[in-house]
């Protein structure tokens, strides 16, 4: 039934969207034939409206043209595109005519800043996209095996898998600033909705990051990423990472990089380790009052930077648009995404012996194997699985004793730390011997 209700949905609203982007076409076309001020103004209010900040530019450009005041729009679209030399050239233009507008010195801070980030472009393997209203997004995100709860105005808090930790945005008045709280919940205990003694501020994060909110723990359990607004960020609401340590206190945040960061509003990191996915959200090409959720490959927090110094496809994978250049041309998204959708949950009664050699091949044991050199690392893998999952349980265990300890207990702060470092290298092994297991069983298929 439920389903049933989304599709009816979708189809109430396709035409609508069909009847928007016909009209922003014909809007573009005539604007094009003949440029004229109302043209400008109605296509850059409908392009801002649709997402579509590339139509917009041009529009700015002819505005900004006719008439100064339109510059700082015309600058706030040259950064939304990534289009630096135009806006390094724009703001070189007002400095030598002596009319530098009052927000330039600001423009050419995030100017400098966007070059600089563009020398190290960090590589995000964007499986697919799905673009929905705010208000929506902690209900898409619960679906998703993310767990998430809404704070009103303040944005979303997050909680912990299982259900015994939470970490959300409060503050202690009307007019006080919002701070970031942790603290630990018992079995059917509410999440706190005031500060309560029992409830940790993050002082870690200054008050230069106002209104901290959207937080989320990586799979690691320590890494915690949230988003906050800053004058020097890169504007709207930019993500931070920031580690707690073996004190229980945390490191001053940083900003994370292109393409987690942009212009726009960059609301919310978060993760999916079971089904080996990461959530990126954010409003920077989104339809006014929507948000676009970047669902991407999460590679037990590896990251890499794209391999490229060319400048346009630097721009691209920085802006993720199109999506589809950061996907690998031997990588089936579909049945990828299908695979790990449906994937069995942590600890479920699944056998260790099945291995899938296909999307539409499963082995159950080692006589099924054709290849003699495959199934003998068929036996490696299945120890090597089984060293794995029994790690994954020691740390799991370890984690549950520091929380019980209220994180004070070095020794335990040390064997969780060495398993969190080692325990990314023996998944990443056991997914290199599989894939080889299957490269050379295939051809006997």
């Amino acid at each position: 039934m439920k389903r049933l209700l989304v599709i009816f949905v979708c189809l109430l609203t396709l035409p609508l969207f069909m009847v928007q982007g016909q009209e922003l076409d014909s809007l573009t076309q005539a604007f094009r034939a003949k440029p004229s001020v109302a043209t400008a103004t109605q296509l850059v209010e409908l392009a801002t409206e649709r997402g579509r900040s590339d139509l917009a530019v041009s529009a700015y450009e002819y505005l900004a043209h006719q008439n100064g005041k339109y510059l700082p729009a015309l600058w706030e679209s040259y950064l939304r595109e990534l289009r630096l030399d135009e806006l390094s050239a724009s703001l070189e233009k007002q400095s030598r005519a002596r009319k530098a507008h009052h927000a330039t010195d600001l423009y050419a801070e995030r100017l400098h800043a966007l070059r600089r980030l563009m020398g190290n472009v960090l590589w995000l393997e964007v499986a697919d996209t799905v673009t929905i209203a705010r208000e929506q997004l902690a209900n898409y995100l619960n679906g998703q095996g993310v767990k998430v709860f809404s704070c009103d105005s303040l944005g979303l808090g997050f909680l912990t898998e299982r259900s015994d930790r939470y970490i959300r945005p409060l503050r202690k008045g009307p007019d006080a600033p919002v701070r970031l709280v942790y603290g630990d919940l018992l079995a059917n205990q509410p999440i706190p909705t005031t500060l309560q003694a029992d409830a940790t501020i993050i002082t870690a994060i200054p008050d230069s990051l106002e209104a901290p909110s959207y937080p989320s723990l990586a799979p690691d359990g320590i890494t915690l990423y949230f988003s906050a607004i800053s004058q020097h960020g890169l504007g709207g609401r930019d993500l931070y990472m920031t580690r707690q340590t073996a004190s229980g206190g945390y490191l001053q945040p940083v900003p994370l990089g292109l393409p987690y960061n942009s212009t726009g509003d960059d609301l919310l990191l978060a993760f999916n380790a079971e089904r080996h996915l990461g959530y990126l959200v954010s409003d920077r090409y989104a339809p006014h009052g929507m948000v676009t959720v970047y669902r991407f490959v999460y590679n037990d927090g590896e990251v890499t930077a794209v391999p490229s110094n060319d400048p346009a496809l630097l721009r691209q994978y920085a802006m993720l648009r199109p999506y589809r250049i950061t996907q690998r041309a031997d990588v089936d998204y579909t049945a990828l995404l299908s695979q790990q959708t449906t994937a069995q949950p942590a600890h479920s009664n699944a056998s260790q012996g099945d291995f899938v050699v296909a999307p539409d091949l499963i082995y159950t044991s080692r006589e099924q194997f054709h290849s003699t050199e495959a199934a003998t690392l068929y036996d490696q893998y299945l120890t090597q699985q089984k060293q794995l999952t029994e790690q994954e349980q020691t740390l799991a265990r370890l984690r549950t004793a520091y929380h019980q300890h209220s994180g004070s207990d070095a020794d335990l702060t040390g064997m969780i730390l060495q398993l969190e470092r080692e325990l990314p290298a023996a998944r990443k092994a056991l997914r290199a011997l599989a894939q080889e297991i299957r490269q050379l069983e295939r051809p006997h298929r």
